[in-house]
């Protein structure tokens, strides 16, 4: 059976076994990620769970269409998502924290199943599916609740490819029809995903290799989803493209640069992950310059005396034209497998280029480039030899582990406020608990004094007191280090940021 997993010669009475990896797989990811459910709310948490908060007096559901920004116009995966959560677990930080875990592990079982479409292998897919599950790009999506926004484009990005696949299978235009409305949620979860179209155009491409151009129409429809979504959002938001702020578009040639810099390390992760990607390119290249000089054919494909002997043959053909024919047939086979490679390459690149195209960076820009990263490299792995391609697999999901958790690990221990969590998510329990413990009269307002932020974050922090108390209406001002405060005039609570703590202020009122 170890050997039918990794030649991907395997039984109906086999898939059990890969059901078990797959479930020890998720299970171990879920385990990898248990400390994200003991943070608290940070940052822009707090104004998207005031925007989408039920009950009198906040915004009502039907009204979250139409909000939004040029920058951030997600109503699926910012308003409806904190709508649901907040009727399911009111303000229950861990429960959210557990829904945004949840996606995760959904989107890996999507990308496992995607990658079992695109690889030889069971074990090709799991170390895909490994690699994307344990990738450090995803710490803010699952620390942080508001990182649903790309949690939720991957979400509903994977599930239209899987259903176009399906679609390319069948030719029942029902799943053609399924995956449009799936990539129209896409459009609706985050702005990313208007390389949508674009990944569709390479699958019709990898499958034009084989002349199935009845594709073409799907892809048409595809299309037209971007102008539906400009249209939508100049004819009834009154914007289009994102002009200002930190996704204002026009990066520069040497912003870019250094950013695809630092996606590559973010990418890597690190020394381990660059030598498990160094490993990977050496055994690859070795293999074949070792091969062509002993002029073999490429590994996991046929030579013509094995074409012979699988037939049932006990010697090969002596007819050179049929021998001719055989090489032919499996030089095609490794053009196929490389063909793949290309095709792999472009899917990882695809999902960060809205990225590349705005001044900002962020790690969790690269969910579905380390899905697909994981994928392609499974792919070369596996023109290896099969026993050679177990070492390399095991070494190098290893390396990226270690990688991974590293910079996982850097991320708990930043202690600094630039950061959303856990030094920022902290800070905020304890005002949150301790304006809640308080009951504020209608004339009263709020003051919180010199919290560690900039200027720019008094806007997500006011919101903070007023789900405490549960009133949309409750006057908060924030004074940021620096600033003077007003004078004080009629009812006031008053928090102020004293020795990385909060403290009440008395005599407030």
């Amino acid at each position: 059976m170890f050997r039918r997993f990794f030649s991907g010669n395997i039984s109906s009475a086999d898939l059990w076994v890969e059901a078990i990896l797959l479930a020890a797989l998720l299970a171990a990811c879920g385990h990898y990620y248990r400390p994200a459910l003991e943070q608290f709310f940070s940052q822009d948490d707090f104004p998207l769970l005031a925007t989408s908060r039920p009950g009198p007096g906040w915004v009502p559901p039907h009204l979250f269409w139409f909000m939004g920004s040029e920058r951030a116009y997600r109503p699926l995966t910012i308003h409806f998502y904190f709508h649901l959560n907040q009727r399911l677990f009111d303000l229950d930080a861990r429960a959210h924290h557990a829904m945004n875990l949840a996606v995760h592990l959904a989107n890996l079982l999507l990308l496992y199943l995607l990658a079992r479409r695109w690889l030889d292998t069971p074990a090709g897919a799991l170390f895909a599916a490994a690699f994307y599950g344990f990738h450090a790009a995803h710490f803010y999506e699952i620390y942080w609740v508001s990182g649903i926004s790309q949690l939720g484009v991957v979400f509903f990005t994977l599930i239209a490819l899987l259903l176009f696949l399906k679609f390319k299978d069948t030719g029942q235009w029902r799943y053609c029809a399924a995956a449009l409305l799936a990539g129209a949620a896409a459009f609706l979860s985050k702005e990313d995903a208007v390389i949508f179209p674009a990944v569709l155009t390479l699958l019709v491409w990898e499958s034009d290799q084989k002349g199935n151009r009845s594709l073409y129409p799907a892809l048409l429809s595809a299309w037209l989803l971007l102008p539906a979504y400009w249209l939508w959002r100049v004819a009834y938001l009154g914007f289009g493209l994102p002009a200002s702020g930190v996704y204002q578009f026009g990066a520069g040639l040497a912003g870019l640069s250094h950013k695809l810099a630092d996606y590559a390390g973010w990418l890597l992760a690190g020394a381990p992950g660059q030598a498990a990607l160094g490993l990977v390119v050496l055994a690859v290249f070795y293999e074949r310059a070792v091969r062509r000089l002993a002029g073999r054919p490429p590994a996991n494909q046929p030579s013509a005396v094995s074409h012979q002997r699988s037939a049932g043959g006990s010697q090969p053909s002596a007819d050179p034209q049929e021998q001719s024919k055989r090489q032919i047939s499996s030089e095609e086979n490794g053009n196929v497998k490389w063909n793949r490679v290309l095709f792999l390459a472009l899917f990882s690149v695809l999902p960060m280029t809205p990225s590349l195209l705005i001044p900002s960076a962020s790690e969790h820009y690269l969910n579905l480039t380390a899905g697909g990263f994981g994928i392609l490299l499974a792919c070369v792995i596996e023109t290896l030899p099969r026993r050679r391609a177990a070492l390399l697999f095991s070494v190098a999901a290893a390396l990226f582990l270690i990688g991974f958790s590293l910079k996982t690990h850097a991320h708990l221990a930043d202690s600094g406020w630039a950061v959303p969590v856990p030094a920022k998510a902290e800070a905020c329990r304890d005002l949150f608990e301790q304006t809640r413990r308080v009951v504020i009269p209608r004339d009263c307002g709020v003051v919180l004094l010199y919290p560690p932020i900039e200027p720019w974050e008094k806007d997500w922090l006011m919101f903070l007191p007023k789900l405490a108390q549960d009133r949309a209406d409750l006057n908060v001002t924030v004074f940021a280090p620096g600033e003077s405060p007003a004078p004080r005039s009629g009812c006031q609570y008053v928090w102020e940021w004293v020795g990385g703590k909060w403290e009440r202020v008395l005599g407030d009122r």
